[in-house]
């Protein structure tokens, strides 16, 4: 897991962008991309989820604020992607996942002023601020569509 982890993150922002322009062409239905936005979604959805777990056994000997974060971020992370991919994809099901998702971004947004959370996810602060903004920039765009 660590060795999947550690591989993905370097291409994390660009995978990203690449998944939200992917959302952008698959609204103009100029080419049928299914399978590719099916499994991009997957692969940044199961990362998030593995580098929320994988933070939080990193941080086993931290307060619980501090363990429980990352994983909370990367749940809501993964939850907001997959709904993404269901409105996109006119799935039903996926007004509950974007409100869930969108909740939770928000949620741990405000989370990241606390300051011992902040502190101590310094380097970090830029990763997480560009994932918040960019997914609920997408959901706040796809629940006005």
């Amino acid at each position: 897991m660590e060795k999947i982890v550690l591989h993905l993150n370097k291409y994390e922002s660009l995978l990203l962008l690449f998944w939200a322009i992917l959302v952008a062409i698959s609204f103009e239905d100029l080419f049928p991309l299914g399978p590719a936005f099916l499994i991009v979604s997957g692969v940044l959805s199961i990362y998030y989820l593995l580098k929320g777990r994988y933070d939080q056994f990193a941080l086993a000997h931290e307060k619980v604020y501090l363990r429980m974060f990352p994983s909370l971020f990367g749940n809501f992370s993964s939850i907001a992607v997959f709904g993404v991919f269901f409105r996109a994809m006119n799935y039903p099901g996926s007004s509950v996942m974007l409100n869930v998702g969108a909740i939770g971004l928000v949620v741990c947004a405000i989370a990241l002023f606390y300051p011992p959370i902040q502190n101590h996810f310094q380097p970090y602060l830029k990763k997480f601020y560009l994932r918040i903004v960019v997914l609920v920039m997408l959901i706040a765009a796809l629940t006005l569509y």
